[in-house]
């Protein structure tokens, strides 16, 4: 994952949602109410090339926001933006983008106070990811590729990319922890797993991927989570 930036700003409430381009951080706004000026100030202004005859669209997402635990106004929002073939933008700067909030039960809207935008991560080598892996009565058929799958994802990884295997059925099991070790991963991916059930507690497991990865990247800051669950 390339071209990650971070943005600080502050918000009193925002919605949203877990690859990743951009990464804001929202801090505290001042109330609800218009921003008279939305233009960049004075020797500042947004990211253009004229000459660019390639981008046909500009696709803008929110993939994850992670509220702070303690009792802070800050927010984490992670903004995606690529082209229409999926190529990040990758010179685009704070001006670029003008972050609002709508204040409930009004029509009015109001600007997010200042903040800073800095590369967060351009290697793509900070990756945490859970593999949740479906191994219930009615994947019988598909075990074959769903850890065909599952080993091609572990071998094109960054060396430094962090991956964890989970599988269930009616039970969960975390096969092996967080390792940039790809041969313990595919060891692990292919040995014999004592399940027991043939049922489906694929949302206990991704929460369990979902619990692991918030763990990891609280301790191992900048890697960037991403659970990945197979299943039918």
């Amino acid at each position: 994952m390339k071209n990650i930036r971070s943005f600080n700003l502050s918000a009193n409430r925002c919605t949203g949602l877990l690859i990743l381009i951009l990464i804001l951080c929202l801090g505290m706004i001042t109330g609800c109410k218009k921003k008279k000026d939305d233009s960049p100030g004075p020797g500042s202004q947004p990211y253009y090339n004229m000459s660019d005859t390639s981008t046909r669209q500009i696709i803008a997402s929110i993939p994850r926001i992670e509220l702070s635990r303690l009792k802070s106004t800050m927010v984490n929002l992670y903004l995606s933006v690529t082209d229409q073939d999926g190529k990040p933008f990758t010179d685009f700067n704070q001006y670029n983008f003008f972050i609002k909030q709508i204040c409930v039960g009004s029509k009015d809207t109001a600007m997010v106070a200042s903040g800073s935008f800095s590369k967060l991560n351009e290697t793509g080598s900070n990756i945490a990811t859970p593999l949740v892996l479906d191994y219930s009565g009615s994947m019988t058929n598909y075990i074959g590729d769903l850890e065909q799958a599952a080993g091609k994802f572990t071998v094109i990884k960054n060396g430094s990319d962090q991956v964890e295997l989970i599988k269930f059925s009616s039970t969960i099991e975390n096969i092996h922890p967080f390792t940039s070790d790809t041969t313990a991963l595919l060891q692990a991916l292919r040995s014999q797993w004592v399940y027991a059930g043939n049922n489906t507690a694929f949302y206990n497991a991704m929460a369990l991927g979902l619990n692991d990865a918030d763990t990891f990247i609280n301790s191992n800051f900048p890697f960037v989570p991403a659970v990945i669950g197979f299943t039918d």
